[in-house]
């Protein structure tokens, strides 16, 4: 069976929680997928040697890698170069056959540089966050997120047909994450992309501050129409899907 690797701190403590009574272990045994969890912090400021990340990364066949929206204070030489490890190991992993599901995360703390460490390891595959977010003010609703929180979502059916899209028809998205920043984060993409989910013809990508991270929509963006939401590659012999959705 396929085996799918979802990073999560000390990971592979959970495993075994994992696979006996998790539910979404349980969704992916009835489709014939395996999970277990991959430690975090392989892809953090201290990543093993390149030679070894690989072999860790070898044992799963799809990598579920959900970026860190802090810690990396400041973008540091040697951070760089942790950064360019993880970026070829990245790579080659993908270019040898194998899977890669990115969820990319904007950066939590005012000032904090997590952005630039990601999209420098990010580089290797065409794709990049921007400190931006999308929404669409023409098509939104207010929702209530528990007690004392309200947030807005806003509504997408543009939606090319692809395996990665199969039987979705349309899609709710948030403006916040459960922080105050974008919880449709932009991004960018080379050439060899395509973007499978876009935001409709009015919905646009809006400037974050700097203070707190949070979108601002009287700041326009990068994209004024038809923004990228989610967005598939091939890159070698592996392909990669990149859902710029972050929690809520």
């Amino acid at each position: 069976p396929v085996v799918v690797g979802i990073t999560r701190t000390d990971g592979p403590a959970f495993n075994a929680e994992q696979v006996r009574f998790a539910a979404a272990a349980a969704y992916f045994r009835e489709r014939g997928l395996l999970t277990r969890f991959v430690d975090n912090r392989d892809f953090s400021s201290n990543p093993p040697k390149p030679g070894e990340l690989a072999a860790r990364m070898r044992q799963c066949h799809v990598i579920v890698l959900r970026t860190c929206e802090e810690g990396w204070h400041r973008f540091t030489p040697e951070e760089r170069q942790c950064a360019e490890r993880i970026g070829q190991a990245l790579e080659a992993f993908v270019a040898s056959g194998g899977g890669l599901v990115l969820q990319v995360r904007p950066v939590r703390y005012q000032n904090d540089e997590d952005e630039q460490f990601w999209n420098h390891a990010l580089a290797p595959l065409g794709a990049r966050l921007l400190h931006e977010g999308v929404f669409d003010p023409s098509d939104a609703i207010e929702v209530a997120m528990g007690t004392h929180h309200r947030d807005r979502f806003f509504f997408t059916k543009n939606i090319l047909a692809h395996p990665v899209t199969a039987g979705v028809t349309g899609l709710w998205l948030p403006l916040h994450s459960y922080y105050p920043n974008a919880g449709t984060p932009a991004m960018a993409y080379g050439p060899e992309w395509t973007a499978v989910v876009k935001g409709g013809p009015q919905a646009k990508s809006f400037r974050s501050n700097a203070q707190r991270n949070e979108v601002e929509l009287d700041q326009p963006g990068t994209y004024a129409s038809e923004p990228p939401i989610i967005a598939v590659r091939t890159l070698g012999k592996g392909r990669i899907v990149s859902v710029a959705i972050d929690e809520i």
